[in-house]
Parts: C-alpha cells; sequence; structure tokens
C-alpha cells in the first residue's frame, strides 16, 4: 500500500491559514470578475491550489516546529518567528546565494568557523560540504537558538563533524549585550546605541575569544583574512589563513568590533 505524504492543507499548523485564505479568495471572486480581472483570479486560485497541495514539511512541537530542508535535513526552528522559519518550513531554502556561495568554497576535509549560526540552515549545509573528514565550530550566543542548533546537529547525527559554542565570539573574553526583536530570531545583534526599538529585550552572555577557544588548533585567527562576498549587503565569508577556515560575520557588526557574532 502506497503512503500518502500530507499536504501543507492538512496540517496543523498551516492548514487553518489556508481555509481562510480560500475563503477570501472566494468572497472576492464575484468583484474581480466584475472588474473584468478573470485571468489573474483563475491565476491566484491556481496558485492556491498549488501551494496548499504540497508536502508538509512541518511537525510542530510545542515552541518549536521540525522541518525538513531542501536537501532533506531535519531542522528545528523557532515557532515564533516570522522572519526564517516559514521559508523553510514552506519550501525548504534560506539565503539560496549563501548558500551557492559556501557550497561552492567548501571541500571535504576542510574546517569551519561559523560565527551567529542562528537554527543552522548554512551549518548544515557546510556540514554536508565538508563532510565525515571536515569540522565546523558553529557559535551561536543566543540560549534558546543554540538549544535548537544543538537539537538539529543531533537529530542529523553531526555530533562528531559539528561543535556548537553556545556563545557569543569577542575579542577578548567577557560578557556582551545582545538586543533580540521578539519575532526575528534571525536579527539577534549587539546591543548598541542605534538599535530600533523594535528589538525589546535584551539580553547579557558569555563569549570568548576566538584565539582563546581555537587558537591551539589554529594559530592566531587574525592573521591573514581574505573576504569573499555572497551578498555585500548582508553577508561575509571569511576566509582565515591558509587551514581554508571559514566565517560568517555581519559587515555592520564587523566595523564596530570584529568577530562579535551574528
Amino acid at each position: 500500500m502506497v503512503s500518502v505524504m500530507p499536504t501543507l492543507r492538512d496540517s496543523a499548523v498551516f492548514g487553518a491559514a489556508f481555509e481562510r485564505l480560500a475563503a477570501a479568495i472566494a468572497a472576492l471572486a464575484p468583484q474581480a470578475r466584475e472588474a473584468g480581472l478573470d485571468a489573474r483570479l483563475t491565476a491566484l486560485e491556481a496558485a492556491l491550489v498549488q501551494l496548499e497541495s504540497l508536502p508538509d514539511r512541518v511537525v510542530p512541537l510545542g515552541d518549536r516546529v521540525l522541518a525538513l530542508t531542501h536537501a532533506g535535513q531535519r531542522i528545528f526552528l523557532d515557532a515564533a518567528d516570522i522572519g526564517i522559519t516559514p521559508h523553510i518550513a514552506l519550501t525548504g531554502f534560506w539565503e539560496a546565494p549563501v548558500e551557492r556561495l559556501l557550497r561552492r568554497l567548501l571541500r571535504p576535509g576542510q574546517t569551519v568557523i561559523e560565527i551567529g549560526a542562528n537554527m543552522g540552515y548554512h551549518t548544515l549545509a557546510m556540514a554536508e560540504a565538508i563532510g565525515p573528514t571536515g569540522h565546523l565550530h558553529a557559535f551561536e550566543a543566543h540560549p534558546r537558538t543554540a538549544a535548537l542548533l544543538a537539537a538539529t546537529i543531533t537529530v542529523n547525527g553531526l555530533d562528531p563533524r559539528v561543535t556548537l559554542h553556545a556563545m557569543a565570539a569577542l575579542e577578548a573574553a567577557g560578557e556582551v549585550e545582545f538586543a533580540e526583536h521578539p519575532t526575528q530570531c534571525g536579527g539577534f545583534h549587539l546591543a548598541v546605541a542605534t538599535t530600533p526599538d523594535t528589538f525589546t529585550a535584551r539580553i547579557r552572555v558569555p563569549g570568548a575569544a576566538l584565539d582563546q577557544i581555537l587558537g591551539a588548533e589554529f594559530g592566531p585567527i587574525k592573521n591573514g583574512v581574505d573576504y569573499n562576498t555572497a551578498n555585500e549587503n548582508e553577508e561575509v565569508i571569511v576566509k582565515v589563513k591558509s587551514q581554508l577556515t571559514m566565517c560568517r560575520l555581519n559587515p555592520l557588526s564587523l566595523a564596530r568590533q570584529p568577530c562579535q557574532g551574528n
């Protein structure tokens, strides 16, 4: 007997939303046809049918959801987040240009330092790219997000390949204050004077210097930095020395205080 994968229409997470959307489209249909918008209405209805028939890739687990990436990897996501979670849950993708760059630059056996790993979408892509002979050091300062990432690493069997550092990567050891947005998990960043009011919470997190944590393995990490840009307004991939170690840094944070995370 062939099993049928539940669709988004049947989803406990998205099913009710699709019902409301379908009802709204049906209510607008008479006015749209009177206005001569039949073709657009038909296209909208077809798009809705196509979307709601996609496989349900999401399992709700209270304050988190378990989803699948386009590569078939399992990832735990923050259920309250509206910035990253909906994209991965519905499409399996996040920041495709960054992922393509990472897969192009990384090779099996390399070592990666990821600063600001967030919920781990790119962590999974990089771990796959470097293979079982490589190793990835993932830094994530937010306690709740780090817990999601730890679960993602374990559920994919990547504990031997990925070391999670649940702390900020600083220039010197100590505590640092981060700003948190209530619905934007990916917006967690250093609290500065220009931080918008929408970042309503402040969290102090521990941190350590990269040299302190990884210096024995790599030597001084700040020497010989070479930049490869994925998106000049968002991401910078940093290659450190001859080990082909990689860092993902936000250029704004990098300019203010090197290696501060996210």
